[in-house]
């Protein structure tokens, strides 16, 4: 299966406010989505499997403890149907919705921005 995917995620403030934009357009409501994350071990950076069931576009309003409050955009084609292109569109798309800058972006996994903070920490 061809399996292509294309996400941002931005720093927000005002999370609620953006959950009641987004219900302006009627989204379909499709449940929660199971995902399971599968790490491997790469000579650099990180390589991860992600496998959920819900197809194309998915939102998720995120609070994390000590990060903040995040708002993530995720685009899939998983037949290999959309195509790259698409899917750029769609989260540009939902980027400019949510009023969202370029400074806001983040490209980097929760886990590492924890382990910034812990370091900063210890210091």
């Amino acid at each position: 299966m061809n399996i292509i995917n294309y996400e941002f995620k931005a720093r927000v403030r005002n999370l609620e406010e953006l959950e009641q934009k987004l219900k302006e357009i009627n989204p379909v409501y499709k449940g929660e989505d199971h995902q399971v994350d599968t790490y491997f071990n790469v000579p650099k950076g990180r390589l991860k499997l992600r496998e959920g069931q819900i197809e194309n576009v998915k939102f998720h309003f995120d609070s994390v403890n000590e990060l903040g409050t995040f708002i993530e955009v995720e685009a899939s084609d998983n037949g290999g149907t959309i195509g790259l292109a698409k899917l750029k569109e769609q989260c540009n798309k939902y980027s400019s919705f949510f009023g969202l800058d370029q400074p806001d972006f983040i490209n980097k996994p929760y886990s590492d921005l924890l382990l910034e903070i812990q370091a900063k920490k210890s210091q």
